[in-house]
């Protein structure tokens, strides 16, 4: 069995005797952390490629590294392929991730590139690792690691010592799948329910035509039985080493469910399928065992007369009930459990209902437990309805009532249909129709302004009789609204005090919202800034709204109260692209005032961190310096390059310190950027408060069984940190 380091993190423990025995040798390592910083990484590769192949000396490496590029197809790519690199820093090895829309032959040319990239660096570190240049010995190197990954990864797991969380359990099994060594794409998922004893793992086969045309040192091109019988002991070993995997996070856990999926062919979804339980997967050899022979003894895989796989039915869904237990989905509304310990510690309340957003999801639960109750006779639920409102201090939810009470009476409404009775109670609001022609009407420059102003009035006049917005906060009770269950967590942790909090419904900040940006528009700059003032202290999170009061306030020539705003956004902010959003803003405001310097550091916080703004922010920033415009490369949700180099090896091809950041570039914010920032009293979000806040509160939320909950925030957490990890832990909890 080949012998090497899964990861550069277990090279540089033999860092010393490395650099004394190892000849200099082309370091592929450094070749693929470079292209993070590249606009055109495929330009980028075919000019390393070009350039070796013209070197007179070629090391093994180096030629091992053209000729996987160039089997691969390389060549065959266009220079400006709209492909992003970036560096796992879990894994250890590069990504080429596809942003826009391309054809199918482009996706599966990157995606071959990328396996060669891969096994490229694996042949340097053995390389290094072993003081091996033998090319044959690259080849045997990769078919180990692609083809006998259980075995490779099975003396490093051991079950747990001492009883883990939900969340350990579960962000335990997703560093692992983050940290596969395999050179293909599979995009594994996984379900876990430790109360039955099950996990299950999904995963995208190889596709025989995405396996290197050379599979050996010969130079013969492999035919396409061979690959895909290459493919076939790729998934197969995949199979037993997710296995290995589930059995070995928890003792709990006694049977194991895995498929493969057919990346082929839709009609035909499944290559392998199987259920196995944790005696029969002991009695595996795993170092000594074809894992196709394995599988097949188990009626998980159909081999084909060339041992490729054959589609086969499925014996389960990601999407089984016993996957997906319901408690574990319910929703925090009005009535729910007490939580307590640390679970009520990191979501900042003791009781689910504290965690709800808006005030609908209880006003259809209401409704939903009233219809129950209906019995079809007019006489009797106009009597339940009656005492339901009675009893209820829905405002919204009285009036719909009252609405469906006339109904029965007048005979407009079927009190045997329940599914009419739901809308009823849910659909009567005539808000809506108003909110949605005043949008409409907002993104339409040319609109009428008396028109504008006759939905103003309408729109205000329906608000107040929704009545959920009209009473001020006071000492004891206060109105909030928040968009997702994060800005709920963080308020609840943060900022909340011993008031009562009364949530207001979706529609009607919605409708206030509208009436905000109708105010701007009529230039009713006063009752804009009444509302936005509003908008912000009912959703002291929300990003949106603080953006939009910083707006008006700089239309009234207050530019001391709209920088105020910002910061004072920025202290909660927690989204990525609402950070870059708000200090987009700020640095505009900064360069209208004269605070240069000031203004250039937001806005290289901006370009550095949001998405949608960077190419905004970046032009602003280079009318400030009087520099030509320059657009990077826009990182995608999921690709992570912050620590790449810092996370990789330490060699380079002689020995020496390894390269720079490639994010440390004039484009990413310096620590003297951040202390100009801070000395202006700035805040540099997120802040260490809300991410500790946002880390607690996904590890409550998902040991709570709060999914939905979970979900939000690990979502978030891996945007703020740039976690990979984290999109496996929010799949597993769907």
């Amino acid at each position: 069995m080949v012998s090497m380091p899964v990861n550069s993190h277990d090279a540089r423990e033999d860092a010393g005797s490395l650099r004394a025995t190892s000849p200099s040798l082309f370091n592929a390592e450094r070749a693929a952390l470079r292209l993070v910083a590249d606009i055109y990484p495929i330009e980028s590769l075919k000019a390393q490629v070009h350039s070796l192949c013209a070197s007179a000396a070629q090391d093994p490496v180096a030629h091992f590294f053209c000729e996987s590029l160039k089997d691969a197809g390389l060549y065959d790519l266009p220079d400006d392929a709209p492909v992003w690199a970036s560096w796992n820093r879990i894994s250890h090895l590069p990504c080429l991730d596809i942003q826009g829309r391309v054809t199918p032959a482009t996706v599966k040319g990157v995606r071959r590139v990328e396996t060669a990239l891969i096994r490229s660096v694996w042949a340097f570190r053995v390389a290094m690792f072993q003081g091996v240049s033998d090319p044959a010995f690259f080849y045997e190197v990769a078919t180990q690691m692609d083809c006998h990954l259980a075995s490779t990864l099975a003396p490093d797991l051991h079950p747990a010592r001492i009883p883990q969380s939900e969340w350990q359990c579960r962000s335990s099994v997703a560093q692992m799948l983050t940290s596969l060594p395999i050179s293909f794409r599979t995009d594994p998922d996984f379900r876990l329910n430790r109360a039955q004893g099950l996990m299950a793992f999904s995963f995208t086969a190889p596709d025989p035509e995405l396996v290197p045309r050379r599979l050996t040192p010969t130079g013969e091109v492999a035919t396409f039985p061979e690959r895909a019988s290459y493919a076939a002991q790729v998934s197969c070993s995949l199979a037993l080493a997710l296995c290995a995997l589930g059995f070995s996070i928890s003792s709990d856990i006694s049977q194991v469910w895995v498929e493969a999926r057919n990346p082929a062919d839709p009609a035909c979804p499944c290559l392998l399928s199987a259920k196995i339980d944790r005696a029969a997967f002991d009695a595996v050899d795993l170092d000594n065992c074809d894992a196709r022979e394995v599988l097949a003894g188990w009626n998980a895989v159909h081999l084909a007369a060339d041992k490729s796989l054959a589609p086969i039915a499925a014996t389960f869904s990601l999407a089984h009930p016993a996957l997906s237990p319901k408690d574990c989905q319910r929703a925090p509304l009005q009535a729910s459990s007490p939580l307590e310990g640390s679970q009520a510690q990191g979501l900042g309340t003791s009781c689910e209902a504290d965690l709800a957003c808006s005030s609908d999801p209880a006003r259809e639960l209401e409704a939903e437990t009233l219809c129950r109750q209906l019995t079809g006779s007019c006489a009797h639920d106009v009597h339940v309805i009656l005492a339901a409102i009675h009893k209820s201090s829905d405002d919204l939810f009285c009036q719909a009532g009252e609405h469906v009470v006339q109904s029965l009476i007048d005979g407009t409404l079927d009190g045997d249909d329940p599914d009419a009775l739901m809308e009823a109670f849910m659909g009567v609001d005539t808000i809506a129709p108003l909110l949605r022609e005043a949008h409409r009407l907002l993104c339409t420059p040319d609109a009428s302004p008396n028109r504008l102003k006759q939905l103003k009035d309408a729109i205000y006049g329906q608000l107040l009789a929704r009545g959920d917005l009209n009473q001020p906060d006071t000492a004891n009770e206060c109105y909030r609204w928040f968009s997702t269950y994060a800005e709920r967590q963080l308020y609840n942790c943060l900022i909340s005090d011993e008031r009562q909090v009364h949530l207001v419904s979706n529609l009607s900040f919605q409708a206030l919202s509208i009436l905000t940006r109708l105010a701007i528009r009529l230039k009713d700059f006063d009752q804009a800034l009444a509302w936005g003032l509003r908008a912000v202290g009912i959703a002291p999170l929300y990003a949106t709204a603080s953006l939009r009061l910083a707006r008006i306030l700089r239309m009234t020539g207050d530019q001391k109260a709209a920088k105020t705003t910002l910061c004072s956004a920025l202290l909660w902010a927690h989204d990525p692209e609402a950070i870059g959003a708000l200090y987009l803003s700020l640095g505009s405001l900064l360069a209208d005032i004269g605070a240069t310097q000031q203004a250039r550091a937001a806005l290289k916080k901006a370009a550095h961190l949001g998405v949608t703004v960077s190419g905004e922010a970046q032009v602003r920033l280079s009318n400030l310096e009087k520099l030509p415009a320059h657009v990077p490369h826009a990182q995608s949700v999921g690709d992570y390059p912050a620590a790449a180099v810092a996370q990789g090896t330490s060699f380079s091809a002689s020995g020496d310190a390894a390269a720079p950041d490639p994010r440390d570039g004039s484009d990413a914010p310096s620590l003297a950027d951040e202390e100009i920032l801070e000395s202006a009293g700035i805040p540099l979000a997120p802040t260490p408060q809300v991410d500790a806040a946002v880390a607690h509160g996904a590890e409550a939320a998902v040991d709570a069984g709060l999914f939905c909950v979970g979900r939000d925030l690990a979502g978030l957490l891996g945007l703020m940190r740039q976690d990979r990890t984290m999109v496996s832990m929010v799949k597993s909890l769907v």
